[in-house]
């Protein structure tokens, strides 16, 4: 074969299309793809699977489009999500954002960041979202957010320039109805849950309402109402206190109204006069001191708690047990925070569960609750965990089991709902409407040596909500920690069961394969499927055993959403019929004929047992090494060949040319 400089080239060419096309797949992935579908739309791809087709027609980014794996940057608008979601962006202005066609969101968050408006955190039940600058002042009215949602639908409002606790009223803006509400936390946001169908809101700070009314005494009031009383008198001497839980200086005004020198109007206080609901009113003195009308005792709300224990049924037939406690609200006044502290009364950091002590990973720690009506209220409070660190390992925590097979039915659907790994269970149990909540906040715990052994990070902890139809992720915050504990809060829009969940590996184990067996010498060896079904790469230890008794361990690395086949060996060391496993699966009944002369001690069978693990420890698998050392093996073959062939061809291009010059070869 005679290769001339352009044959040369060409082989040269050919073998390095080879070499790329076979190392093409394990290359890094690039940081997000765009790719232009007609119309002047584009559709992008963040790393976490979140796809944006932009249809606004509006310039593109002046900097990154893509800062981090989970964002798209505009020029007027951010937009991101953690994992696999859609939208459409139709208007991005910076001061006005609508966005399409939203799928993904319950089991992940959707965050939009205007340049010039407040961020919104979608967090489910958003189909089509369109909002600009939202004024809260109730006299603007208007329209700030409109929006299509197949069900019930949560957002969070970010930034809200709002004072922590202060209210917000979403006002359907065709009925003028209350539609949701919600407490400004102490980062100025405030989440909303409202309600299914095409809805235009206006969002409301009550406190902004201007006041009006009068007052048929010499007193001035700028408080709601009309005070129709007519009280007398040149002075006033100290008296009750006033309607809706109002104190006064002065007398009593007649109808809950209060007096100043005459027929005072409504007023939260008086001086001179009896006070009632509203703002104050200040004037002549009142009559001689009588009582006010009815209304909430000027005293504060009165919380016991007490312990209890609670017993159930996880669904797949096992018992549960929780610690927890029961709580009494007497004299609550509306709409005013109560405070419950259940670090108390919520039993010990430590559990006994199947006859073995253990340590609790997680604790509820108190309850802040805003109730809309006056009253008296009972709940309970129950926290659980799916599992606990040995006590005999104190804060150097334990090895829990990683696999689904310590989770029950409960957690099992939290965790195909959420892809998160439970941790625990908090329920609160409550006998009055769920309307009746305004706010409230969870303040809980988790022990930190537990997220340590799990391999789950502190800014994974998220507090679940269930619905009943899915599980509702709600703004959880780390507000405190010490040598054991992490402390969250978190807000709640009610009351049901909650979970606490973590991106955690999570390993399933299947087609577990009983590989070779010798009745004469005990030797068995065995391999399973381990697959990593979690957020997060961890290490799983396979166990082979008989009767539960471990013959050999490998500890199997394996990355998230990845599956590597795991092998173990051990020998049997007893003439017992024993029933083998792998990973807690089955792989049947096994009997040794006969104890050889001279069988290892245990000391030397150990010290085997553990040679046999290290070895197995060697050959955990990394998927796509074994690939890539192919490749190499094949493309040095092929560029040894090449140059083999060319070297072959410049010894007969020499030979041809002393044959033409007639020398001797």
């Amino acid at each position: 074969m005679r290769l001339t400089q352009r044959t040369s080239i060409a082989v040269v060419t050919v073998t390095l299309v080879m070499l790329v096309s076979a190392v093409a797949p394990f290359a890094a992935v690039g940081t997000a793809s765009a790719e232009p579908v007609g119309s002047g739309e584009i559709v992008y791809v963040t790393d976490s699977g979140f796809e944006v087709t932009d249809a606004s027609g509006g310039n593109l980014s002046n900097g990154t489009l893509f800062p981090d794996a989970n964002t798209l940057a505009t020029s007027n608008l951010n937009v991101s999500a953690p994992g696999t979601a859609s939208l459409t962006i139709d208007t991005r202005t910076g001061v006005q954002t609508t966005v399409s066609n939203v799928t993904g969101l319950g089991s992940l968050n959707v965050t939009l960041t205007p340049a010039t408006s407040s961020p919104v955190v979608l967090v489910s039940g958003f189909e089509n979202v369109s909002y600009g600058s939202i004024d809260y002042d109730v006299s603007t009215g208007g329209s700030d957010i409109t929006y299509d949602a197949s069900a019930s639908a949560t957002l969070v409002i970010v930034n809200t320039g709002l004072v922590s606790e202060a209210t917000v009223d979403a006002i359907d803006t065709d009925d003028d109805s209350e539609v949701a509400t919600g407490s400004v936390n102490d980062t100025g946001a405030v989440t909303l849950n409202l309600p299914s169908g095409t809805n235009s809101i206006d969002l409301q700070d009550p406190s902004t309402a201007t006041a009006t009314g009068s007052e048929t005494g010499d007193g001035t009031s700028p408080g709601t109402g009309t005070d129709t009383g007519d009280d007398s008198g040149s002075s006033g001497s100290s008296g009750g206190s006033g309607s809706s839980g109002a104190s006064s200086s002065g007398g009593g005004g007649s109808s809950g109204a209060s007096s100043s020198g005459g027929g005072g109007s409504s007023g939260a206080s008086s001086s001179g006069g009896g006070g009632s609901s509203g703002a104050s009113s200040s004037g002549g003195g009142g009559s001689s001191g009588g009582g006010g009308s009815s209304g909430a005792s000027s005293s504060g709300p009165s919380v016991s708690v007490s312990p209890a224990t609670v017993s159930g049924e996880a669904g797949d037939g096992t018992t549960t047990e929780g610690t927890g406690v029961d709580v009494s609200l007497e004299n609550v006044n509306s709409v005013e925070p109560v405070a419950v502290d259940l670090t108390d009364a919520s039993g010990s950091d430590s559990v006994s569960t199947a006859g073995e002590s253990g340590l609790r990973n997680v604790l509820a720690d108190g309850l802040e609750i805003t109730i809309r009506r006056s009253g008296d209220y009972d709940l309970r409070v129950t926290s659980r965990d799916i599992d606990v660190i040995a006590a005999s390992a104190g804060a150097d925590g334990g090895t829990p089991d990683l696999s689904t097979g310590v989770l029950d039915d409960a957690g099992e659907r939290f965790f195909e709902a959420t892809n998160q790994r439970p941790v625990g269970f908090i329920t609160v149990d409550h006998g009055f409407d769920e309307s009746d909540v305004e706010t409230a906040t969870h303040k809980f715990r988790v022990r930190k040596s537990y997220l340590d052994a799990t391999g789950a990070s502190v800014e994974s902890v998220r507090l679940y909500r269930d619905t009943g139809e899915t599980y509702q992720e709600l703004p959880t915050r780390l507000v405190d920690e010490d040598d054991e504990f992490h402390y969250f809060e978190a807000d709640t829009p009610g009351f049901s069961t909650f979970v606490i969940g973590t991106a955690a590996p999570v390993f399933e184990f299947t087609e577990a394969t009983l590989d070779s067996a010798s009745e004469a010498t005990g030797a068995v060896s065995a391999s399973v499927s381990v697959t990593n079904i979690g957020q997060e790469d961890g290490t799983a230890p396979v166990v082979l055993a008989a009767d539960d008794e471990p013959l050999g361990t490998v500890e199997a690395t394996v990355a998230a959403g990845e599956t590597v086949v795991v092998s173990a060996d051990g020998v049997v060391e007893t003439t017992d019929p024993v029933t083998l496993s792998i990973a807690n699966q089955p792989l049947g009944p096994f009997t040794r004929e006969s104890l050889a002369d001279g069988e290892p001690t245990d000391d030397s069978e150990s010290a085997a047992g553990d040679e046999t693990s290290d070895a197995a420890d060697q050959v955990a698998a990394e998927p796509g090494s074994g690939s890539m050392l192919v490749i190499v093996f094949v493309a040095a073959i092929v560029g040894g060949l090449f140059f083999f062939l060319l070297w072959r061809q410049q010894g007969r291009d020499e030979d041809e040319e002393r044959r033409k010059r007639g020398k001797p070869q």
